[in-house]
């Protein structure tokens, strides 16, 4: 896996994600292989079209492709989405398609999940234009006017905006309250040519630990230091999402202190949480090193 970049508003974008990602390409093909065929694996496709806000294929991605070569994709993503942001699971996905003349107007995902995730499945780029993932820099919707543009088209309205091409196994994390859009697919009406992407929202952030440590050790001290974080006064009127993980010493002491995600804009004070865990988070000696994640969301 390769972290391409990351920017804000936050958007994590991550080339050759999931290894096996040909086996659920080569699933899809095979349903569209023959244009003249009829089966069940052609007719679970919902045309979602909602006037000037969507428009695309869709179907759940966890019922599309086989039990077993869906639900090791699902782990792998389930996985690294604790790892490294922090949640617990993930909504249940959409396989979305775009053939020609698709798109999503600007929008915003809430209260869905702190952070939103692309999958793509697309083979050939150079067979559509457009099917970009686009994000705006700022939280406002953009305007014309007096007017609101919330159903423009995303790349007639964004000035300011981050864009993410549909690369094979390229895995694209955002935060979602930013509005976002695709923008639309010009070229080919095949399905097997055209953008093809999973896509949902890590949800459920909630504390977890790995090491000896139990339930009864770990909330008091968890308790006091989110009390501690609450009481900060940059952090008041702060809305957004904050991965944090603490390494902890066989001693019962915190070792480091590493910020997983932050969706805070230009929040810089890592080092007075850094301070506060060390004096809230104190545990008894165990044999072994532990590792405590703690998720916050801060609603302004």
């Amino acid at each position: 896996m390769k972290n391409l970049r990351l920017q804000p508003p936050y958007v994590k974008v991550i080339d050759r994600f999931y290894p096996q990602a040909k086996i659920l390409r080569n699933f899809f093909d095979e349903q569209f292989k023959d244009p003249r065929q009829a089966h069940e694996g052609r007719f679970v496709w919902d045309y979602w079209n909602v006037p000037d806000q969507y428009c695309h294929l869709r179907t759940p991605a966890y019922h599309y492709f086989p039990q077993e070569d869906y639900a090791a994709f699902h782990e792998t993503l389930v996985h690294w989405g604790r790892e490294h942001l922090g949640c617990h699971d993930i909504s249940p996905p959409w396989l979305s398609c775009y053939p020609a003349g698709s798109f999503q107007s600007l929008h915003k995902d809430e209260p869905h999940g702190p952070l939103a995730f692309v999958f793509s499945l697309t083979k050939d780029l150079k067979s559509f234009t457009g099917g970009r993932t686009l994000i705006a820099t700022k939280k406002e919707f953009p305007a014309i006017g007096r007017k609101r543009e919330i159903p423009q088209r995303a790349e007639k309205v964004l000035k300011s905006k981050i864009s993410v091409e549909p690369k094979f196994n390229r895995l694209t994390v955002f935060d979602p309250s930013f509005p976002h859009g695709v923008s639309t697919t010009k070229g080919s009406l095949d399905p097997r040519f055209s953008r093809l992407v999973i896509h949902g929202w890590f949800i459920q952030p909630r504390p977890f630990w790995e090491g000896p440590l139990t339930l009864e050790e770990v909330h008091p001290p968890l308790q006091r230091l989110v009390e501690r974080i609450s009481e900060l006064k940059e952090m008041r009127k702060r809305e957004g999402y904050l991965g944090l993980r603490f390494s902890i010493s066989k001693q019962g002491r915190v070792q480091k202190m590493r910020v997983l995600v932050s969706t805070l804009g230009d929040f810089t004070s890592s080092s007075e949480i850094a301070k506060l865990g060390r004096e809230e988070l104190s545990f008894a000696p165990q044999a072994e090193e532990s590792s405590i994640t703690l998720p916050l969301m801060f609603l302004g």
